[in-house]
């Protein structure tokens, strides 16, 4: 093939990609973005952002128990927004995954040395979106973010030269500035590529991290981001615990079988036992991607995802252990796939793997994908086209029933565009509306004594576009983001600093439950510890149906 005919090929696919991405991220906004909303999650990210608008230098100024660069890639929803702010950051979220898709179907197709046309990876790749996307809430999230750079850095590892590998590692060193899980995704690479060899990706990858810590260095705020990216001490119930569980080991048990079946060579005159192994192996790595598609009916993905997680670890472990494929390219993707997916699946708020159920899957059917070409192609075509359609059908249920922290779409019929600042074509319950319409109502008694506000626990979701700067270094003050006894003292402190000058608006409901109704406070909730405080040590002055003002 000429270089012309190369260049044009590649604009080509160039168009291809960009117009699938466009295409998905819009249709799936359109149609869902405008569902749901819950004050907790949902503006976490944009209120970091915003603070950083304003000046504020991250962990010395405000409390972040991750790495800021997601708040910093998210600052323009926040700046061009307006009163379109959330329906915004729904559109990237849903434009980030499309990308993830994409980017990880390319490097999985380009990694497994297979044939698949671009018209198969369109149908893996909607596959990916539908179960990676999944019921996951629509909203501006760390985890999201780091995905997006780590499938963005594999593509461009599979398409590019090796002249641009110290790029593409720099790309995986800011993914763990999105979230410190992240930060095993770039040596593994390293070493599982063979890319340890040259010393400037090694570099590359530290960059990021140096550099962070050079800000905080200039900034002042080193010792306040030791004390707050190392709050958290839990990786071995996350990282390991929650791994062994049936769900994880029913997939290695499936993945090694199908393995066996997919790759076993028989001698001549057993042709057709040979295409009976085959048709077992497919049969079982399509018939688990059916079932994690139903799990999306039920909104049970979560559970499913360790399935998949494992069946890529039982396929993988069986082609380590032969050896004409102990490290080709196959053991490699298989490796590189189930460490991106264990990386994200590091949360306490959400520890399954189920955000990179998409790469997951499509590592498996480009196995399935790879022995299809020995027999019968068109009944790959043929299935795939039907998980792919059943997928869509299962998201579009899932979309409209299990909405995160909300009721089902069409019991949203209240606007919040009138109430929260940038929210504007975005509908929730009646009850978040209520409780959104009583927070107005505080805050106006709070401004009209001429003196700032504060609310706790749980409405971070106010302050992306809020006219009042939040005067606490904290915007979800709740177990999770005040894990140590010094973080919650610095909440504590910051509040008796500006008595003279601030009421704090505390709720008496749960902001998480509202979609089911008002569910008070318990004092003796330690997840709410600033809410049993601020009861026990300021003066109580007025209250409203959802609300009480504290001085």
């Amino acid at each position: 093939m000429s270089v012309y005919s190369q260049i044009k090929l590649k604009r080509r696919y160039l168009a291809l990609a960009t117009a699938w991405i466009l295409l998905i991220a819009t249709a799936t906004h359109m149609a869902y973005s405008a569902y749901g909303f819950n004050p907790t999650d949902d503006g976490f990210t944009l209120a970091y952002a915003r603070r950083i608008i304003d000046g504020q230098v991250p962990h010395r100024d405000f409390i972040i128990i991750r790495p800021a660069l997601s708040p910093l890639l998210h600052t323009p929803e926040i700046i061009l927004g307006g009163q379109w702010t959330y329906w915004l950051s729904r559109f990237i979220f849903f434009l980030q995954f499309a990308c993830i898709s994409w980017f990880g179907t390319s490097f999985i197709r380009h990694r497994l040395n297979n044939s698949m046309t671009l018209p198969d990876q369109c149908i893996f790749a909607i596959i990916s979106f539908t179960l990676g996307c999944h019921s996951f809430p629509v909203m501006a999230w760390h985890t999201i973010d780091g995905l997006f750079l780590c499938t963005l850095a594999l593509h461009l590892h599979s398409v590019l030269s090796g002249r641009y590998r110290p790029l593409i590692y720099v790309l995986l060193g800011l993914a763990y500035l999105c979230k410190q899980s992240f930060i095993f995704v770039a040596p593994g690479v390293l070493l599982i590529s063979g890319d340890w060899r040259d010393w400037r990706n090694f570099i590359a990858s530290s960059m990021p991290g140096i550099l962070y810590i050079g800000m905080l260095g200039l900034f002042g705020g080193v010792l306040d981001g030791w004390q707050q990216l190392f709050a958290q001490t839990g990786i071995l119930r996350v990282g390991i615990a929650s791994y062994l569980n049936v769900h994880v080991l029913a997939g290695v048990i499936t993945g090694i079988t199908a393995s066996i079946l997919l790759y076993r060579r028989v001698h001549d005159g057993k042709q057709q036992f040979e295409s009976n192994c085959l048709l077992g192996g497919r049969t079982l790595i399509f018939g688990t991607l059916i079932m994690v598609t139903i799990s999306l009916f039920f909104n049970s993905t979560t559970s499913t995802a360790f399935s998949l997680f494992g069946m890529v670890c039982g396929t993988t472990i069986y082609l380590f252990l032969r050896r004409d494929y102990r490290w080709c390219s196959v053991v490699q993707t298989g490796l590189i796939v189930a460490l991106i997916a264990w990386s994200a699946s590091l949360s306490l708020g959400y520890n399954t793997p189920a955000l990179a159920n998409g790469p997951l899957a499509v590592y498996l059917a480009g196995l399935a994908y790879e022995q299809a070409k020995k027999q019968r192609p068109h009944w790959f075509t043929r299935i795939s086209i039907t998980t792919m359609l059943f997928s869509i059908i299962a998201f579009h249920h899932t979309r409209m029933h299990h909405i995160y922290r909300d009721q089902p779409a069409k019991k949203l019929t209240a606007s919040i565009g009138n109430i929260l600042p940038g929210g504007l074509s975005i509908s929730t319950n009646p009850n978040t509306y209520a409780f959104l319409s009583d927070l107005n109502l505080a805050i106006e008694n709070v401004l009209a004594r001429g003196l700032e506000y504060a609310i706790v626990p749980a409405v971070a979701g106010h302050w992306p576009k809020a006219k009042q700067k939040n005067p606490l270094p904290i915007d979800w003050a709740q177990g999770t983001e005040l894990s140590s006894e010094a973080l919650r003292n610095r909440v504590i402190q910051s509040i008796l600093d500006r008595r003279d000058q601030q009421m704090i608006i505390v709720q008496k409901v749960k902001a998480p439950s509202l979609a089911s109704g008002f569910t008070p406070i318990d004092e003796n909730d330690t997840f709410y510890f600033i809410v049993a405080y601020i009861r026990a040590h300021l003066e109580p002055i007025v209250a409203t149906e959802f609300f009480e003002i504290y001085r």
